[in-house]
């Protein structure tokens, strides 16, 4: 029950199906997009996003998104 949308000026990250959390980061304020990717993950074109604000901690952490260079792509096209 994971949900993604990428706007113009933010991120919001809806997760849960009973309880849920959103998470909304400003799109200026993003510093790094990070993918990780297992091997399995790598053969199904999927992957774990990171998105990084300040600090050394993700602001937020999505698994198991596919196509996540078209995802990182996308955000940093948005940021610039």
């Amino acid at each position: 029950a994971d949900h993604l949308v990428i706007k113009s000026d933010e991120i919001v990250w809806t997760h849960g199906l009973l309880s849920k959390q959103y998470t909304e980061i400003n799109m200026a304020q993003v510093r790094t997009v990070r993918i990780n990717q297992s091997i399995l993950q790598r053969l199904l074109n999927a992957g774990n996003v990171e998105i990084y604000t300040a600090g050394d901690d993700p602001e937020m952490r999505i698994k198991g998104m596919p196509e996540p260079d078209k995802i990182r792509d996308f955000i940093k096209g948005q940021a610039a």
